[in-house]
């Protein structure tokens, strides 16, 4: 199964993510909205394919200027 992408600020709740041509790395295309004018965070999450969860901590904030 693919990774899943969470935003917050209702950009994107549970999305799968793209394959790429790398088994190690995976894609989502996020098209800033105007209106979000605040601080966002951004988690992923994803198994192994043994189905072990993704364990973890990683995390990315986005501020967005327009």
């Amino acid at each position: 199964a693919s990774p899943t992408i969470n935003i917050s600020a209702g950009q994107a709740t549970s999305v799968a993510m793209s394959a790429t041509a790398s088994s190690a790395v995976w894609a989502y295309t996020w098209t800033v909205s105007s209106s979000v004018a605040t601080e966002v965070s951004i988690t992923v999450s994803g198994t192994d394919l043994a189905g072990n969860p993704y364990l973890g901590a990683d995390s990315f904030s986005f501020i967005g200027f327009s």
